[in-house]
């Protein structure tokens, strides 16, 4: 089992794992025979000392080329990464700076970046996402850019992808790819329209280098990761947490059977909501070659193209979508970009007082792309419970408070638990900041106030929670969605009635 896992993760590696894996057995083979002395005196049997020691400096010398040019990689990335931002921040600075030279500067500075690490595609899908940050030419160039990502012709596995004709006839179906042109090229995968017995599905076909790809980006994010720790001001945001605490999350992306296994517990859950719209997946195609899945297709609009007055309502299901997956399900959508969410409208029949037949507009929501989904305990249930009942309540007091006692835990353990009065000194400061952003209905917790709160808790040996580090980013990234659609009230106060529709107003007894 661990050489079919290391040969999986490891392609190009497997011969020194295979030599590796030898010289433990034969060490292990000769420690088992050392009080047998009959052994020694047959030469036929006789293990050579020196031969196992030259086995054992042959590996390592082997490998070491390896070691030499990761650290080369390494090194060569950290360049090329200071040198693209070097060289765009340079032609800026001598330019208009006009704001169209401004957006020029970032989106090259994305592009460029993104083509050295897959995962530079995510931190930019995040600024997009977050439409505080950036003006309507960036926010709708990085949402096209996040379904356009830069793909080679050899990374597309053709016979793969049409031998799942074959698959769908063997289980009586038939099966169109409609182009060999995807209408989406994502980190992971390319996805094709299809039809399947007439009916309009999505093919989402895996990238073929995308596991070598995938780790050797996993390793230079660390490394950006192990320098951010040095960085005063990137050190107070827990990046290391929050990278440890989704590694695994992030490794499971790849892993289809996995995906479908998600969209079919989401789907279940969803299933006899009406504006809420989980595709339904196909899984004999996954089961039978894992870097596919094909699902139903969607047709609707993007966030970027949906009507005004329809925002507010769209706000609305979507909010009451967030809080019964968490507090009834216990699931959360870890990648609720706005990429992710179909808006549709579907004109359905239904009589007026006169009963009369008229056509009514009901709109739905579509959530798609289930590679990263988080799960919670009961525990960590209550806690988000508590952790939004204060919220909700604007009690900027309890809240600081209950960041303090219930969302931190001690860096050092060795060191003592924080004293009464140094954790009323604590409250008193984060509870200044709790009260900017509750007071401020525009406002929610992002980025700036998790530096400032998680800056304050490090003086007294305390840190966000890994708890708080493993939902923060799908919180964030839900929250800026949200946020675009809320036009008649703000993100929090959408949260507050759709929280108080689902529990009523005497939300204490439900502790």
């Amino acid at each position: 089992m661990y050489q079919r896992i290391k040969q999986s993760i490891y392609p190009g590696r497997v011969e020194d794992s295979e030599q590796l894996e030898d010289v433990k057995i034969d060490n292990c083979t000769s420690n088992s025979h050392r009080g047998d002395e009959s052994e020694y005196k047959d030469p036929s049997k006789k293990i050579s000392l020196s031969n196992k020691v030259s086995d054992i400096f042959s590996y390592i010398f082997k490998g070491f080329p390896l070691y030499l040019a990761s650290g080369i990689s390494n090194s060569w990335f950290i360049t090329c990464c200071f040198g693209i931002y070097t060289k765009h921040y340079l032609i800026y600075k001598v330019s208009k700076k006009t704001p169209a030279d401004y957006n020029k500067m970032v989106k090259n500075i994305a592009s460029n970046m993104s083509e050295k690490n897959i995962f530079f595609t995510k931190i930019f899908q995040a600024f997009a996402n977050n439409n505080n940050l950036v003006d309507k030419d960036l926010f709708h160039h990085f949402i096209a850019y996040t379904d356009s990502v830069k793909y080679d012709p050899n990374e597309v596995d053709y016979n793969g992808l049409y031998d799942l004709i074959n698959i769908a006839r063997k289980n009586g179906d038939y099966l169109v790819i409609e182009s060999e042109i995807p209408i989406k090229s994502g980190n992971i995968a390319l996805v094709y329209n299809a039809k399947l017995n007439g009916k309009n599905v999505i093919i989402k076909y895996r990238r073929t280098n995308i596991i070598e790809k995938f780790n050797k980006s996993i390793e230079e994010l660390e490394l950006l990761v192990s320098i951010s720790k040095k960085i005063p001001y990137l050190r107070d945001l827990n990046i290391s947490d929050l990278f440890e605490e989704n590694r695994e999350i992030m490794t499971n992306q790849l892993n289809f059977l996995n995906e479908i296994k998600n969209i079919n517990i989401f789907y279940e859950k969803f299933r006899d909501v009406q504006n809420i719209c989980i595709p339904n997946v196909y899984s004999y195609f996954t089961e039978e070659n894992p870097c596919a899945i094909i699902m139903d297709k969607f047709e609707g609009s993007r966030i970027e193209n949906i009507l005004h007055e329809d925002k507010h309502e769209y706000s609305k299901i979507l909010s009451r979508f967030n809080l019964k997956c968490v507090f009834y399900d216990a699931i959360y959508h870890a990648d609720l970009h706005s990429g992710n969410v179909i808006f549709m409208k579907e004109n359905i029949k239904c009589k007026d007082e006169n009963d009369k037949e008229i056509l009514q507009t009901v709109l739905k929501i579509g959530i798609i792309d289930f590679g990263i989904i988080g799960t919670m305990t009961r525990e960590e249930q209550d806690v988000f419970f508590t952790f939004f009942k204060i919220l909700v309540s604007k009690n900027h007091i309890e809240l600081s408070k209950f960041i303090t006692e219930s969302l931190s835990e001690k860096i050092d353990n060795s060191k003592p638990t924080i004293s009464e009065g140094h954790k009323n000194i604590l409250i008193n400061q984060i509870s200044a900041i709790c009260n900017n952003v509750l007071s401020n209905d525009t406002k929610f917790f992002g980025g700036e106030e998790i530096y400032d709160i998680n800056k304050i808790l490090k003086t007294q040996n305390l840190q966000f929670s890994k708890f708080f580090c493993r939902v923060e980013l799908a919180i964030a990234i839900s929250e800026n969605v949200c946020n675009y659609l809320a036009t008649n009230s703000s993100y929090i106060e959408q949260m507050m009635i759709a929280f108080k529709d689902i529990f009523g107003n005497d939300i204490d007894e439900l502790l």
